[in-house]
């Protein structure tokens, strides 16, 4: 994991989370609520580097994603997009209760995952499950 002024990547062993359901990401019922949390703790680290100057509302944003996929799930890119793209915006007013994620709630990549204007997905079979997430500002 490492960032620049440019650019944030981040890595994460295991599945990312995937949104195929209305129920949202950042609700304790969902079933990829501990991927959600790993994916926020990983960025959390990224960005405490101090290099990386965050993304503002008039950013545009490009998101690639490098997905090595050793457990056969059968999510779609679509599905893992939307996924990691809502795991690292704020939560949504609308989910009351977020102490399930400690301090994790308040890690935050963009204000908005509409920013993302530009997307690369790969899906790879591996031996072992982990993702690249890399955003940057087009």
């Amino acid at each position: 994991m490492y960032s620049s002024d440019l650019q944030l990547k981040i890595r994460v062993e295991g599945m990312p989370p995937a949104k195929r359901e209305a129920l949202s990401m950042f609700s304790p019922q969902h079933p990829h609520r501990d991927r959600l949390a790993a994916l926020r703790r990983a960025a959390r680290e990224a960005m405490s580097t101090g290099v990386f100057d965050p993304f503002s509302r008039i950013d545009r944003i490009g998101m690639e994603v490098i997905v090595a996929n050793s457990v056969g799930e059968v999510y779609d890119a679509a599905d893992y997009l939307g996924g990691i793209a809502d795991a690292l915006q704020p939560p949504p007013l609308n989910v009351p209760d977020l102490s399930h994620l400690g301090d994790l709630a308040d890690v935050t990549v963009y204000p908005d995952d509409g920013m993302i204007h530009r997307v690369q997905f790969e899906l790879v079979d591996a031996k072992s499950s982990a993702y690249e997430v890399r955003l940057w500002k087009i």
